[in-house]
């Protein structure tokens, strides 16, 4: 594992759980410079992950819980598998029809869960920089169901 010596109280938390070699933590400090890069305001939640202060676990939690919260509590409530569309259909290049043969789905089911998730997320959500924050909340949150209780929770 790399030596990652940086010491500030924003970023203590992380290097700790660098150092307990936790893949939450790997992976949200492989991506801080990216978040960085795209974070112009401190008030982003790019930046809330990417200088998490007391609790890097807590701050992706918080991500995880306002970028996919609407799409999350539908799935919860209804059963329905909005969070796995949309991780398919980012995952393929925004490809309708890969996005179906990848969820075993046909398209219009597919077109019909994309507009769910419009009305749900509202339509800003195909931005490049709404897809950035997406695609990292899709990842924390997978991080958090196949590590349970070392990655970041859901």
């Amino acid at each position: 594992m790399p030596k990652y010596t940086k010491d500030s109280a924003s970023t203590r938390p992380l290097v700790r759980a660098l150092r307990t070699d936790q893949p939450w933590a790997r992976w949200v400090w492989s991506c801080s410079w990216a978040m960085r890069r795209v974070s112009q305001s401190r008030s982003s939640s790019v930046s809330q992950v990417a200088s998490a202060g007391r609790s890097v676990r807590y701050a992706a939690r918080r991500h995880v819980r306002w970028q996919l919260g609407p799409l999350l509590d539908r799935d919860a409530d209804t059963g329905s598998d909005l969070v796995d569309t949309l991780g398919a259909y980012l995952a393929e290049g925004r490809s309708h029809s890969a996005a179906a043969q990848r969820l075993g789905i046909h398209a219009n089911t597919l077109y019909q869960r994309l507009h769910r998730i419009d009305r749900l997320l509202g339509p800003g959500w195909r931005e490049p920089s709404r897809v950035f924050e997406l695609q990292l909340a899709l990842e924390l949150h997978r991080l958090g169901r196949s590590h349970p209780g070392r990655a970041a929770p859901r």
